[in-house]
């Protein structure tokens, strides 16, 4: 078997409880406004559901770098680049996972 190139987690309440109410309060602190507008934006309207499902796709091409630059950051990076404990705590249970399974990788 080749060894293992990419690993995908879906995380919000599927491996890891999700507090919809914590992110919105981190990404107020980040964005400057408050966690009551965040909600408002993202999970009382329907940005959420369009994002979930894949019809949010006309970004531009400086956002679509982004977005790449963060979903490729090597896993042995990734645990001292995030910010929120949460973040941190599911890397480190992803690469506790992978150890525990190296052998069905090969």
């Amino acid at each position: 078997m080749p060894p293992l190139r990419f690993l995908y987690f879906d995380l919000g309440n599927v491996l890891l409880n999700f507090d919809h109410r914590l992110a919105c309060r981190q990404m107020g602190e980040v964005a400057g406004v408050s966690a009551e507008k965040i909600w408002e934006v993202v999970f009382a309207s329907d940005l959420e559901l369009r994002y979930e499902s894949g019809e949010i796709d006309d970004v531009t091409p400086e956002m679509r770098i982004e977005v790449k630059q963060a979903l490729w950051v090597p896993l042995d990076e990734a645990e001292r680049k995030l910010t929120y404990r949460g973040e941190r705590d599911a890397i480190r249970k992803a690469r506790e996972y992978l150890q525990a399974h190296a052998e069905e990788a090969r």
